[in-house]
C-alpha cells in the first residue's frame, strides 16, 4: 500500500524553532539615521523639516523654538543656547507675525551656531507664515558598538553585533561583565549599586529616576574598567 503524503497547510510551513537561549534576546534596530523634526505642519508652503546635521543619537534633544515676540514691528532673530534655538520671529505694525518658511531657513543658515546644529528645507515656495510653535527632533540613531550596553524595547544588555542587519542579539545573562561606559567621576567601588542612564549611554552610582541594573564586582582599574554582575536585564 503506497502512503501518500498530504499537501503541507500554511501551519506546517511556518518557521518553528528555538530562537534565542533564554539568556538572550534578539531584537529589530533601526537603521543608522538623522534626528528629524518638523513645524507648519498643514500650513501651504509653510512646512518646514529640521534634521540634524551630526548623525546618530548626538541630533536627538535638538529643540526649535519658534516664538512669537508679542510685540509690534519686531524683527526676525535667531539665538541659541547649547542644543535649543530660539527664532523669535517678525510682526508687523499690528503685531501679526510675518516671518515666512522661507526668511526662517535662510535666517537659520546665516546663523552659524544654528547651521552647526541643524539643516532645514520648507515645502514648496516656502513663502507660508510659519507658527508659535516648538518641535524636539528625534530618531537618530548610531549603529551600535558590540561588546556595549544598550536598552532596547525595555530589554538591557550587552549588544553582539552593531545592528546593521536591522536586528542585535541582546547578552542578557546574570554573569559578570567588564565595562569602561562609567560615568566620569563616579567612584565605582566593590559592592556599589550601578543604575543605567540611557541619555548618556553610561553607567552611574546615582539613582536618580534610574533604573537599577548591576552590583560592581571590581572596582574602577586605572584604565577605566570595572568588573559588575548584571541584575536586572528587563526594564
Amino acid at each position: 500500500m503506497a502512503y501518500l503524503k498530504p499537501t503541507p497547510t500554511v501551519e506546517e510551513n511556518k518557521l518553528v524553532g528555538k530562537v534565542s537561549d533564554g539568556l538572550s534576546v534578539k531584537l529589530p534596530t533601526p537603521p543608522a539615521a538623522k534626528a528629524t523634526g518638523q513645524t507648519g505642519v498643514g500650513v501651504t508652503n509653510g512646512v518646514l523639516t529640521w534634521t540634524a546635521v551630526a548623525s546618530g543619537d548626538a541630533g536627538n534633544g535638538i529643540t526649535i523654538i519658534q516664538q512669537d515676540p508679542q510685540g509690534n514691528s519686531q524683527t526676525l532673530s535667531i539665538t541659541v543656547n547649547g542644543k535649543t534655538i530660539i527664532a523669535s520671529l517678525a510682526t508687523d505694525g499690528t503685531g501679526v507675525i510675518t516671518t515666512t518658511a522661507a526668511l526662517l531657513k535662510a535666517a537659520i543658515e546665516a546663523k552659524a551656531e544654528a547651521a552647526a546644529l541643524v539643516t532645514v528645507e520648507y515645502s514648496g515656495t516656502g513663502a507660508g507664515l510659519v507658527k508659535d510653535e516648538n518641535v524636539v527632533l528625534a530618531g537618530g540613531f548610531t549603529l551600535l558598538t558590540p561588546k556595549s550596553f544598550y536598552l532596547i524595547s525595555h530589554f538591557f544588555g550587552m549588544a553582539m553585533g552593531d545592528g546593521s542587519s536591522g536586528e542585535v542579539i541582546l547578552d542578557l545573562e546574570p554573569a559578570e561583565y567588564e565595562t569602561n561606559q562609567l560615568k566620569s567621576g563616579d567612584t565605582f567601588a566593590v559592592g556599589a549599586k550601578l543604575y543605567w542612564d540611557d541619555t548618556n549611554k553610561w553607567f552611574t552610582e546615582t539613582a536618580g529616576a534610574l533604573t537599577l541594573v548591576g552590583i560592581v564586582t571590581q572596582a574602577k582599574n586605572t584604565d577605566g574598567y570595572i568588573r559588575f554582575k548584571l541584575t536586572n536585564s528587563v526594564i
